[in-house]
């Protein structure tokens, strides 16, 4: 089974779930009827992009469309936790 999702996950043996609060996320995949599969908004070892602009800078021309959000939102301010969701490890603040 692992090599049918190797796409999602690398080298790992595992995947990351982030849920968001972004209501036009929350009203996308609510229409959708399925999740969205995505990668973050960083560079590996960089700060996280956090705006449009910050995006635009680290992408450039490699993204097809950018939401032009221009300011941060409090839920923005820091980047996901994660959580492992066997152990209760939390892996990343």
């Amino acid at each position: 089974a692992q090599d049918k999702i190797s796409w999602l996950t690398g080298n790992a043996s595992n995947i990351a779930i982030r849920l968001s609060t972004h209501p036009l996320l929350k009203e996308l995949t609510n229409k959708l009827d399925q999740a969205i599969i995505s990668t973050s908004a960083n560079i590996s070892g960089q700060p996280p992009a956090t705006t449009a602009e910050e995006v635009s800078r680290y992408f450039n021309t490699q993204l097809g469309y950018i939401y032009p959000q221009t300011q941060k939102s409090a839920t923005q301010a820091k980047p996901s936790q994660i959580i492992d969701l066997i152990s209760g490890a939390v892996l990343r603040t």
